[in-house]
């Protein structure tokens, strides 16, 4: 069952590390991840995706561990260690390439960007959209396709309307 795992990677009691993150509990989340505890994994998705986030984030490739497992959440998260996870269940909610670059390169954002806070501040979301749009823009992506992501996501149980609604129009204030 994945549900158990999710909980565990979502709560971070380590006060010690990056952001907040203590370096074993680092550790320990990927070795799980790692051994496909949190869903079997998809070697060949997890080479394409790590190109892509390569070409989203070059000045951090080498140290990129890109992991797709087999899940129903419709999530992507990157870790302060570099580590990125894919759930599989995001993959039929992407109409195209262009949308799924905006959700690495949103998630890579938070990397780049340091934020990996205790709480999750909208501000930092806004922040990332930001960046993942530029990202996409310099590499010739169409430039609605984190409007277009969030808009089909919006109200879902994966996303609040009203943050999907803010969110929307702060990108439209970015371009």
């Amino acid at each position: 069952m994945v549900f158990p795992l999710l909980a565990l990677l979502a709560a971070c009691t380590a006060t010690a590390g990056r952001g907040g993150y203590a370096e074993r509990e680092l550790a320990h989340r990927e070795e799980q991840v790692r051994r496909g505890l949190a869903g079997a994994r998809d070697p060949g998705a997890e080479r394409d995706l790590h190109a892509l986030a390569c070409r989203l984030l070059p000045e951090r490739c080498d140290h990129l561990r890109v992991y797709v497992v087999a899940s129903d959440a419709v999530q992507a998260r990157a870790w302060p260690n570099g580590m990125l996870l894919v759930h599989g269940g995001l993959f039929p909610h992407l109409d195209d390439e262009a949308e799924l670059a905006f959700a690495l390169g949103h998630e890579l954002a938070h990397l780049a960007l340091g934020h990996f806070q205790a709480t999750r501040d909208p501000t930092l979301e806004t922040e990332a959209d930001a960046w993942a749009s530029a990202r996409l823009a310099a590499l010739g992506y169409r430039e609605d396709a984190g409007s277009t992501l969030l808009t089909r996501l919006a109200g879902t149980p994966h996303l609040d309307a009203r943050v999907a609604r803010e969110r929307i129009e702060a990108l439209g204030g970015a371009r």
